[in-house]
């Protein structure tokens, strides 16, 4: 019985896409990171759109592991992959000075102004 359709081909591809775009933006993994200049605004709007494009895979993951009677460790895994991911890309625009809010939050901070 298959409950997660991607093959671990579509994840591996998914997961070295984010690491070589992290690595394009110049960014280190690590505790110190640094950068000589700072990002672009197609940059930071192709992490966010990396981070959204996870968030949905997230959503899509989560509700097959809860409708699956007895989730196997693999998908469970692969969750843990995504969020992961999700988190670097999360720190990459916090280090950048543009910390991801969506678009709700976004919404709300206008209209208090």
């Amino acid at each position: 019985m298959l409950f997660w359709r991607s093959s671990n081909s579509d994840i591996d591809n998914a997961d070295l896409f984010i690491r070589e775009r992290i690595a394009c933006l110049g960014l280190i993994f690590g505790n110190d990171v640094q950068r000589e200049e700072p990002m672009t605004s197609e940059e930071i709007s192709e992490l966010n759109a990396a981070r959204e494009s996870l968030v949905k895979r997230r959503r899509e993951m989560a509700r097959q592991l809860s409708e699956a009677p007895l989730p196997s460790v693999e998908m469970a895994e692969e969750l843990t992959k995504i969020l992961v991911a999700i988190e670097a890309l999360d720190r990459a625009l916090n280090e950048a000075g543009h910390p991801y809010m969506s678009q709700g939050v976004v919404d709300q901070l206008r209209a208090e102004d």
